[in-house]
């Protein structure tokens, strides 16, 4: 289980892009009383399955 910060910090975002994706619900969390965590497996599976990877031709090509 990661905390905001910690998850943050693995996805190399700000806590608050953590905090917006939440609202969002654009990641899985739990709650638990005011304690908001994150399960690791559970966050990578949901950003696999909804989102995709952008090749380096890709993201080259979205700059350029």
């Amino acid at each position: 289980m990661l905390t905001r910060h910690d998850l943050a910090k693995q996805l190399r975002v700000s806590t608050r892009t953590v905090s917006e994706w939440q609202q969002d619900r654009s990641i899985p969390y739990i709650k638990v009383g005011k304690v908001v965590l994150f399960y690791w497996p559970d966050v990578v599976s949901h950003l696999r399955d909804n989102y995709r990877v952008a090749t380096a031709t890709e993201a080259t090509k979205e700059v350029g």
